[in-house]
């Protein structure tokens, strides 16, 4: 299970910039 949030933690961490751009041209 360790890998799994592991492998959760990096994509987030990667679509992080790209998601909070888009977080805040939506709001």
């Amino acid at each position: 299970m360790a890998s799994t949030v592991e492998t959760i933690v990096e994509q987030i961490s990667n679509m992080t910039a790209l998601e909070l751009s888009e977080l805040k041209t939506a709001l």
